[in-house]
């Protein structure tokens, strides 16, 4: 968390740090048949991907593989990574501390993949979620900065009021946090405020 918000505190002792990051990998990653059938996939393409790859940071990969000179990020992402399809804030605090630490990151939802039917379209959908990932994927950039990728409404729910009146008040300008009230807002209020003006702000950035 210190280095995805470039925090200046004090960072751990370092025998706390080596404690807390062990614990952090413990679990060894189990490949589901899910994740098998992506990878199978992405070998058929060429890609050789590496599965349950170790970051620095201490998480755990799915696959990584090399596409378009850059080292790419590929999450197989079950039912329990979502409620309903929205990302659990698990999931999500994970997918932005990766961008964060500069990886171009590709989801792949278990709905999507579920819906294709064969070896090939399978194989199709890959090569197009490679080649349409941006530049911008591989970028480490602060969410809300220009140039930078928005955070999705998941991303934002999945914050704690704190950390989101933090970041309201960073990239927001005038956007209200306040909760209750007479118009009785609640944090979706706040949520829908704030994706609203990175919104406005980035269409008037590239204008």
């Amino acid at each position: 968390w210190r280095e995805e918000r470039g925090a200046a505190w004090p960072p751990l002792p370092p025998e706390l740090a080596q404690r807390c990051r062990a614990a952090f990998c413990r679990e060894e990653g189990v490949p589901s048949r899910l994740q098998r059938d992506v990878a199978a996939s992405l070998s058929a393409l060429g890609l050789a991907p590496r599965e349950e790859v170790r970051t620095p940071q201490g998480y755990s990969l799915d696959a990584v593989v090399s596409h378009g000179g850059r080292e790419v990020a590929v999450e197989v992402d079950g039912p329990s990574h979502f409620l309903g399809r929205t990302p659990t804030g698990t999931t999500a605090l994970k997918r932005r501390q990766l961008r964060a630490a500069g990886w171009a990151l590709l989801p792949v939802p278990y709905w999507e993949w579920d819906a294709l039917g064969s070896k090939a379209a399978k194989q199709e959908y890959l090569r197009a979620a490679l080649e349409g990932l941006g530049q911008e994927a591989g970028a480490v950039a602060e969410p809300g900065a220009a140039g930078a990728p928005l955070p999705s409404e998941a991303e934002l729910k999945a914050m704690k009021m704190p950390a989101l009146r933090a970041f309201a008040k960073e990239h927001c300008g005038a956007v209200s946090t306040a909760l209750g009230g007479e118009q009785r807002r609640k944090k979706a209020d706040v949520v829908r405020d704030v994706w609203a003006a990175l919104a406005s702000r980035h269409g008037s950035d590239s204008a």
